[in-house]
């Protein structure tokens, strides 16, 4: 396997996948400036390549945070605008990124993506909520969560109930 180092933007990329380089090279070498001139795009496809899980949780969601700290209100407009037509999986590796950084519209983006009827979104917009400690949530995703959580793994119970401890209570709000 090839080890390849990859430059835009400002982020080094290192690619060790063969099958993956070729779509991560097209992305990331490309001369000009994405469409629009902004990240969201460079996000977008980035989310959307096809990834070994471990190269996810190991490489690909540093290097996706590093694409989303760097987005410009613009960019964060069009995420929040094209979340909803994106598949189930670049929503779940979508919700594992926005805990790491603190602008409203990621909060905004892994509340909505608690309505989804896909469980293992919804468990990581959880998980991700949790991390950015969030402390009141709509009441109805309150019930649901709790319905996934008597209903989930010992592993997704204990998040879900550790979010949930988090939250104040309507009377205390």
């Amino acid at each position: 396997m090839k080890l390849w180092t990859v430059r835009r933007f400002g982020f080094v990329l290192r690619v060790n996948f063969s099958r993956e380089f070729s779509q991560v090279q097209d992305l990331a070498l490309n001369s000009r400036e994405p469409q629009g001139g902004g990240l969201f795009s460079v996000l977008d496809d980035y989310l959307k390549l096809e990834f070994l899980i471990d190269y996810w949780y190991d490489e690909g969601m540093g290097i996706a945070s590093l694409i989303l700290f760097k987005f410009d209100e613009d960019d964060w407009a069009e995420l929040e605008n094209s979340c909803s037509a994106r598949s189930v999986e670049w929503r779940i590796r979508c919700a594992h990124i926005l805990d790491l950084v603190d602008h409203e519209i990621s909060t905004k983006i892994l509340i909505e993506f608690l309505h989804s009827d896909a469980g293992d979104l919804v468990v990581a917009a959880a998980d991700s909520l949790r991390s950015k400690g969030m402390t009141c949530l709509p009441l109805n995703r309150i019930e649901a969560l709790k319905r996934l959580s008597a209903e989930g793994s010992p592993p997704v119970r204990l998040m879900i109930e550790k979010l949930l401890s988090q939250l104040s209570r309507p009377d205390e709000a």
